[in-house]
């Protein structure tokens, strides 16, 4: 990675493959190349799969660097072994009783 060099995601092939996709500058501003974060952007849920789950309260759809990797436009996050759904509902319900 260059000096100063940035990614969006550590956990992105971009950051494993040592590419940047951006660049601080002299001031400390950020400097994203292109467009690249406008496809960060956005409801990666508003698809036919995610708006008919009835899950989606508690997963909210997939990352948007999957999706973005993905060519599929209903990709679904419960669908890859890297997604724990059981932790994932334990993380909601303490998030909504926790003190």
């Amino acid at each position: 990675m260059p000096a100063g060099g940035i990614v969006k995601c550590t956990a992105s092939n971009d950051f494993q493959l040592n590419t940047s996709k951006g660049v601080i500058d002299i001031s400390g501003k950020l400097l994203w190349e292109d467009d690249y974060c406008e496809s960060f952007i956005g409801e990666t849920y508003n698809n036919k799969n995610c708006l008919s789950c009835s899950l989606l309260p508690c997963c909210m759809g997939p990352c948007p660097q999957k999706v973005n990797h993905s060519n599929d436009e209903n990709f679904c996050k419960l669908n890859h072994p890297d997604y724990n759904l059981s932790e994932r509902i334990c993380d909601y319900i303490d998030s909504k009783y926790k003190n």
